[in-house]
This record gives C-alpha cells, sequence and structure tokens, in this order.
C-alpha cells in the first residue's frame, strides 16, 4: 500500500489510498481526498511492519470491501462488507486483529488458514 500511496506533497491533498478488495472500485469520499487506485487485492487482510525486527500487526476480515492506508501515519483499515438483511434480522461479521512474529508471507498464509477454517465468517440470524 505504501508504493500506491502518494504524499502530500505528490498528491496536493491527504494522502489516504483506497483499494477495491476483489475489484477495484473508487472510495465514496474520494472528493474528500481519499485517492482511489485501479489495482485490486483479492483478500481483506492489511498489515504494518514494526519498525524493529519481524513484528506484523494486521486486520483481517473474510468478506472486506476495500482497504485503506496512509503514506504519512501507519494506520490500518480493512472494511468489511455487511450482507443485506430484512427488519428483525441480526448479522455478525467476524474479523481477526493479528500480533504476529514473523514473516509477512507466514501471516498471510496464517489468514487463509482462518478463512478456510471458517474462523471468519459471516452469519445472518
Amino acid at each position: 500500500m505504501r508504493k500506491l500511496t502518494p504524499t502530500p506533497e505528490e498528491l496536493k491533498r491527504s494522502s489516504w489510498v483506497s483499494i477495491g478488495v476483489k475489484t477495484a472500485a473508487p472510495h465514496p469520499l474520494s472528493k474528500l481526498g481519499v485517492w482511489g487506485v485501479s489495482e485490486a487485492t483479492d483478500h481483506g487482510l492489511i498489515a504494518v511492519k514494526s519498525s524493529i525486527d519481524d513484528y506484523w500487526l494486521g486486520l483481517g476480515w473474510a468478506k472486506a470491501k476495500r482497504l485503506m492506508a496512509r503514506s504519512t501515519i501507519p494506520c490500518l483499515h480493512s472494511e468489511p462488507t455487511y450482507p443485506e438483511i430484512g427488519p428483525s434480522r441480526k448479522a455478525r461479521v467476524t474479523g481477526r486483529l493479528y500480533f504476529h512474529e514473523a514473516s509477512l508471507n507466514e501471516l498471510e498464509r496464517r489468514f487463509r488458514r482462518d478463512e478456510e477454517d471458517e474462523i471468519l465468517r459471516v452469519e445472518v440470524t
């Protein structure tokens, strides 16, 4: 994400970047300074590495619609997709926050295992 995110000087506005999951889509707040990119990611995990060693903080949803990051501060956003539900129905969207000591590739493998094991899921009751 950092390589996709322009600096405020390059953009002449805020340096937020928004990337779609599965399909590229403009962010609804693009008029307010969010910079949408034409690329898309294949899953809803976003992570940031600590400045020392190989420590990662990751956030992931089974069904995310977009990821957001900013080049000027190390914040993470993975926005879940909520199912459409009728009146008097409930929905639960499950995600995970990862504190991980290993490589980014291993963190992604762990997230993929959680998806396969249905630890990350959407429930409608």
